[in-house]
């Protein structure tokens, strides 16, 4: 009788770990699933940022200038960008309302621009700089985004758009306020903020989802 509680004894034990094994096994799964959906929504909400707005060249009607931007996504803000060769002082209103005033946002406009000249559908734009308003010179070309304007002296982050494929930069440069207006390869980036980059309705299901299970597994701990 002793023996049979024995293996009784033995035989619910080895019930009970396994049991506890599989719990536990079960749940670290969990938590590496939750763990591999976090990265899953944290990549496509950056994917969403990128992919949901689609910039579209603005040109007149005349000379098929290319005229402007629309749908730029710079810091996960929508803007569009308007072409301008008039003074920064009249158009900023002697710098009171400038799009940027620092520099780093400034240079990230210069390089969201950068990006969209050379992800548009004609690429003559980016090739040839004079197919810009305001530009008369097709080897090299200025477009900026200015963050501090002064009576002598415009700071800026600019876009300088070169006449062959993909040699556009964007850098930190200074102008001469007056005497930029006169120039055939210098135009001023006027940006208008759209709206926020939207995130899909199917990512901001998933992540509450994925946030209940987490807020579970942490009350079940």
């Amino acid at each position: 009788m002793l023996e049979q509680f024995y293996y009784k004894y033995v035989s619910c034990s080895t019930t009970i770990t396994a049991a506890n094994f599989l719990f536990r096994w079960t749940e670290r799964k969990m938590k590496m699933n939750m763990y591999s959906s976090a990265m899953l929504l944290i990549f496509l909400i950056g994917v969403s940022n990128v992919s949901h707005s689609t910039t579209v060249a603005v040109t007149n009607g005349f000379g098929g200038k290319l005229t402007g931007i629309n749908g730029i996504v710079i810091d996960s803000e929508i803007y569009n960008v308007r072409f301008s060769d008039v003074s920064p002082l009249t158009l900023f209103n002697n710098g009171a309302t400038l799009d940027f005033i620092t520099n780093v946002d400034a240079l990230a406009a210069a390089e969201a621009l950068n990006f969209a000249y050379n992800n548009l559908i004609d690429q003559s734009f980016t090739d040839d700089p004079s197919l810009t308003y305001g530009i008369g010179n097709n080897i090299s070309a200025y477009i900026i985004t200015p963050y501090n304007v002064l009576p002598n002296l415009t700071y800026s982050a600019a876009l300088l758009n070169y006449n062959f494929q993909h040699g556009d930069i964007a850098i930190y440069r200074s102008f001469n306020t007056a005497a930029s207006t006169s120039e055939d390869n210098i135009v001023y980036a006027d940006w208008t903020r759209v709206s926020a980059v939207p995130v899909p309705a199917a990512i901001w299901l998933m992540g509450s989802g994925l946030f209940g299970l987490i807020a579970y597994s942490r009350k079940k701990a």
